[in-house]
C-alpha cells in the first residue's frame, strides 16, 4: 500500500495508495531517524533516538495515530525490520544489542552476540535474522537464542596498514524471505551473497559483486530475481571518511537460480 516515503524539514510524507485514491500525511514535530518498516496490519514504525514508536492509520481523519511507545535501547536505534506477526525486531547500535519488541504484549526479548556497533539487521522468515556490526562481523540469529546461531567475522576482510589492520564495517544485511539465502555490504568494493547452512548455523559464501563505494541499503525482490544496493560515497550514520571514486546512486544487481541438475532436460 505503501508508494514512497520522503523527509521535508520536520515533517515525514507517506504516499499511500487505497482504493485508486492518494492519501498524503503529514507527521509534524517528529524527531524521526534512520528506518521504518511496516506490518501487514498496516502499523508503521518510525524510529526516535532510542526507541520507536508505533503508529497506526485512521481512516476517518487522514493521519497517523501514536499508539505505542517502547523504550529499552541504551544507544540510537540503527536498524528495523518486520514481517507479518505483530512484533518487529530492532538493532540498537553501540549498545551491543539486539531486541525483539512483542508488540501485542508490549514486552521485548534482549540479544547479545557482536563486539562493536549493530548497525543493521534484517528478518529472514518469522524465527530467524541476520545482523551485520562495525566489527566485520555478520551473524545468524534465532528468536529463541539469546546468542548468535552462528558468526563471521571479516566477513568483507580487512584494511590498513601491517599489524594495524581493521575490518571493513559492515553497513548493511538483507535475506530473500523465507529462503536461505542472504547477502551483505561494507565498503571494500564488494557486495556479498551467502547461502545459510543446516538449520541456519552457517553461512556459506555463495560470490561477490564488484559495488564501489559505501553500501548503505540491500533489498531483495520478492521474486529474488534481482538483488538492489543503495550506495553512497560516504556510511549512511555518519561523515568519517569520503570515497570520491564513487557515485551516489542504487545498483540493481540481475540474480540467476542455478538451475538443478536432476531436473530432466526438454527437447524441442
Amino acid at each position: 500500500k505503501i508508494l514512497s516515503q520522503s523527509q521535508v524539514e520536520d515533517q515525514i510524507i507517506i504516499n499511500i495508495m487505497e482504493w485508486l485514491s492518494l492519501k498524503i500525511t503529514f507527521l509534524h514535530g517528529m524527531h524521526y531517524g534512520q528506518c521504518w518498516c511496516c506490518f501487514q496490519t498496516f502499523f508503521v514504525c518510525f524510529l526516535s533516538f532510542s526507541f520507536f514508536k508505533l503508529f497506526s492509520t485512521d481512516p476517518l481523519f487522514n493521519c497517523f495515530l501514536s499508539i505505542l511507545c517502547s523504550f529499552g535501547h541504551q544507544d540510537a536505534i540503527t536498524g528495523l525490520d518486520s514481517l507479518s506477526r505483530e512484533r518487529c525486531v530492532t538493532a540498537g547500535g553501540r549498545d551491543g544489542t539486539v531486541r525483539v519488541w512483542k508488540i501485542a504484549e508490549e514486552s521485548q526479548l534482549v540479544f547479545h552476540g557482536h563486539e562493536g556497533s549493530i548497525d543493521c539487521i534484517q528478518l529472514i522468515n518469522e524465527e530467524h535474522m541476520i545482523t551485520g556490526a562495525d566489527d566485520g562481523s555478520v551473524s545468524l540469529w534465532s528468536v529463541n537464542k539469546k546468542k548468535p546461531l552462528s558468526t563471521v567475522k571479516q566477513a568483507h576482510g580487512c584494511h590498513g596498514d601491517a599489524g594495524l589492520e581493521q575490518p571493513h564495517w559492515v553497513s548493511s544485511v538483507a535475506a530473500l524471505q523465507n529462503s536461505d539465502t542472504v547477502a551483505s555490504g561494507s565498503h571494500n568494493s564488494q557486495v556479498n551473497v551467502w547461502k545459510c547452512g543446516q538449520h541456519y548455523r552457517g553461512l556459506e559464501l555463495l560470490f561477490s559483486v564488484p559495488v564501489s563505494g559505501f553500501v548503505n541499503d540491500l533489498k531483495f525482490s520478492s521474486s529474488g530475481h534481482f538483488l538492489v544496493a543503495g550506495v553512497g560515497q560516504e556510511h549512511r550514520l555518519g561523515r568519517w571518511w569520503r570515497l570520491k571514486e564513487a557515485k551516489n546512486g542504487i545498483f540493481i544487481i540481475p540474480l540467476k537460480r542455478k538451475p538443478n541438475s536432476e531436473e530432466p532436460k526438454t527437447t524441442q
